[in-house]
């Protein structure tokens, strides 16, 4: 359906012709085709319906396409010959780039340019595809500003730059988790902020155009009820609506603000624990090291192994900040206290033959108590109580023929 610019609806039917639909009198009128009069669709069968900028009515058949004035009902048509070589199938989506270009995808010969006043058409050329591009079967198309999106059956998202005549192609990696999710597209929707997002067999896609990847949204991460997306929709109060194979879903930008791998820079998705220092730092550990966002930034920070300053292990477990110290547990290499003011780090890791060293390298828990004391929770040695003059532990461990010790050595937290 489409809509004029004097408020009739226009509806493209399969085997029904065209319709229209008069809000003044509520009543449809049908226009079938007819061979006699040049003022009528070419066929019964209209796969596809657009209004352009100039209010003009654009309608798609197999192997042929009209332009129809509503204001005059007037119907300009083409209609490849028998034979031809150029044979484009069925025209499934109209779409009219910033410079009034109409653009059309088809069954056959992929996206053609249709020259607006002549309706003649042109191929694109697809160059990474060389000679393949005939083989393209384009079911959508969507136009932002000089940019044009197609939709495949089976080659993935082709991307075109109008303006420079190049185009770029997106296709599934199954080791790459930021491709897209599948080269079978279904959909296509821009919303209100400008972002893209794609309907495929295998999951809604958000693009990134910062980084041209794509963050994927599927049954096992997200509400969706089927992975098989077929249309997409925002509503005017900001919701997204999603309509699956299975059953509609919605959902709404919530306030949170994400951090991953992919999107924030995180150096890992696995979150174990958070602290924060005098300077207003935010510190997140992973299991792929400790992350630092100073104040005003919205980059991380890595901090590992590898770096100076760097910590005894990339596995982050615990982390508690303390004025301008960081005390950092990690999963098996003891505890490291961090000085954000000198960068520099000391590691305490368990000595069996010192009882005064912590308990164990695998450090669950941190807590600073009300008298200033730093308590340890450790997995398999017990509680350890941070000694500053000394800089070294005291313990408290499990004794099974001592009913006032500590009931286990595996402290998970405090």
């Amino acid at each position: 359906m489409t809509e004029d610019w004097s408020g009739n609806l226009w509806i493209s039917t399969a085997g029904g012709g065209l319709d229209r639909y008069d809000r003044r009198t509520n009543k449809f009128e049908n226009f079938p085709a007819d061979i006699n009069n040049r003022n009528s669709p070419l066929s019964n069968n209209i796969t596809t319906i657009f209004l352009d900028s100039e209010g003009h009515v654009w309608l798609g058949y197999f192997n042929a396409y009209s332009k129809f004035d509503p204001s005059t009902f007037t119907f300009s048509h083409y209609v490849l010959e028998a034979g031809e070589s150029s044979e484009f199938g069925k025209v499934a989506e109209f779409a009219e780039t910033a410079d009034g270009t109409i653009w059309a995808a088809t069954g056959s010969a992929g996206l053609i340019k249709i020259g607006r006043n002549s309706l003649l058409p042109s191929t694109f050329h697809f160059p990474q595809l060389g000679d393949n591009y005939r083989k393209v079967e384009a079911i959508s198309l969507l136009a932002s500003f000089m940019q044009i999106w197609v939709a495949t059956a089976d080659h993935g998202v082709i991307l075109v730059d109008a303006q420079l005549g190049t185009a770029k192609t997106y296709v599934n990696d199954p080791l790459d988790q930021s491709s897209i999710s599948s080269d079978n597209i279904d959909s296509f929707f821009q919303d209100r902020s400008g972002n893209i997002w794609i309907g495929t067999h295998e999951g809604l896609n958000l693009y990134l155009a910062d980084s041209e990847t794509f963050y994927r949204f599927d049954v096992d991460n997200s509400g969706l009820p089927s992975d098989l997306i077929f249309s997409i929709y925002q509503s005017r109060d900001g919701v997204y609506w999603i309509g699956t194979l299975y059953g509609l879903a919605s959902g709404k930008i919530t306030q949170f603000e994400k951090y991953d791998a992919l999107t924030g820079g995180l150096s890992s998705n696995s979150v174990n624990a958070f602290g924060e220092t005098e300077d207003g730092s935010l510190w997140v550990g992973t299991d792929d090291g400790l992350n630092r966002l100073r104040p005003d930034q919205t980059e991380f920070d890595w901090i590992n192994q590898f770096t100076a300053p760097g910590i005894s292990s990339n596995i982050v477990m615990s982390l508690l900040g303390d004025g301008s110290d960081l005390w950092i547990g990690t999963f098996d290499d003891g505890l490291n206290l961090l000085n954000i003011n000198t960068n520099r780090t000391t590691t305490f890791r368990h000595d069996p033959s010192d009882p005064t060293s912590i308990g164990e390298n695998g450090i669950t828990t941190i807590l600073k108590s009300r008298s200033g004391k730093i308590l340890v929770g450790t997995y398999g040695g017990g509680l350890s109580v941070y000694q500053e003059n000394s800089k070294s532990f005291h313990n408290f461990r499990h004794n099974p023929g001592d009913l006032t010790s500590i009931s286990s050595n595996n402290v998970l937290a405090l």
